[in-house]
């Protein structure tokens, strides 16, 4: 991988989220770069110790599928939607992931 700041595009894409697509819960979307994909959150209005507690399961599963996550972001003021970059083209199967995780 390039030598890109991850946690800025994470960061970028938080916001993207957050504008695009604020009624989706999880997700996750193509990057913006080749073999890149985008697995995000809006929180709002949970409590923060269970965003935090979701965030580790999330990452737990991610390594269990050995998807390595570039780079994380929370934008700063916003408290309501994070993401994560991760080394992934395949949206669907990170799609099934977060839906597993919320059964």
């Amino acid at each position: 991988m390039s030598d890109l700041d991850w946690n800025a595009e994470a960061e970028a894409m938080a916001r993207h989220a957050a504008q695009h697509f604020p009624d989706i819960s999880r997700g996750a979307i193509a990057g913006r770069q080749s073999r890149i994909a985008v697995v995000f959150a809006n929180e709002s209005g949970r409590d923060p110790a269970a965003v935090q507690d979701e965030i580790m399961r999330i990452r737990e599963v991610l390594d269990q599928e050995s998807i390595r996550i570039l780079g994380f972001a929370e934008p700063a003021g916003d408290g309501k939607t994070w993401a994560m970059i991760v080394e992934s083209e395949d949206v669907e199967l990170l799609n099934e992931l977060l839906s597993d995780l919320a059964d």
